[in-house]
């Protein structure tokens, strides 16, 4: 069996692939870690001061508004930077990127992964792959631990033919 796939990948395949690979890889265990630390710290440090809160709130509310500041900056740029900020940089490095952005010829075989594209070739073997990742409409061929290839299920002739290529690479290329 030998599928045969053409395509360019979009920066909105790069974003998705960054956003599918910030859930597997270190940052996943700092949300999942540090930040309900980091809530549980600042409730029960604040606790102990709700009476005085009260009070701070009878006499001015913007007192207390102003104790809040840097939690409500905080929380503003974590909501920026993992909506708008993190957007931007992958821009920045999928512009960096010209090879990425080139037109890629794939063909899926039994013995490998090979992909062409105007800069080059490469063929990958069970052995040359690190891990591969499954997407609604994509699968991430990583050949190191951030480097990966982007294959889009827009670039089968056949777009109903994708979980027969998830299945064929999951048989072919899966670890074992």
């Amino acid at each position: 069996m030998e599928y045969k796939l053409s395509g360019k990948v979009s920066l909105d395949d790069y974003i998705q692939f960054n956003k599918n690979h910030r859930k597997r890889g270190f940052s996943r265990i700092v949300r999942l870690v540090f930040y309900p630390l980091l809530i549980i710290f600042v409730v029960v440090s604040l606790i102990p001061l709700l009476e005085d809160f009260e009070y701070i709130y009878s006499v001015s509310p913007l007192e207390l508004l102003k104790i809040f500041f840097p939690f409500i900056l905080l929380i503003i740029f974590l909501i920026f930077y993992y909506t708008i900020g993190m957007r931007l940089i992958c821009k920045k490095h999928f512009n960096s990127n010209k090879a990425m952005q080139q037109f890629q010829n794939i063909i899926i075989n039994e013995q490998c992964i090979s992909i062409t594209s105007e800069s080059g070739n490469g063929n990958l073997t069970k052995e040359n792959i690190n891990k591969i990742y499954y997407d609604k409409d994509s699968i991430y061929v990583y050949t190191a631990l951030n480097i990966g290839y982007i294959i889009k299920k827009r670039f089968l002739e056949n777009e109903n033919d994708f979980e027969e290529l998830v299945k064929f690479v999951k048989i072919n290329f899966g670890k074992k």
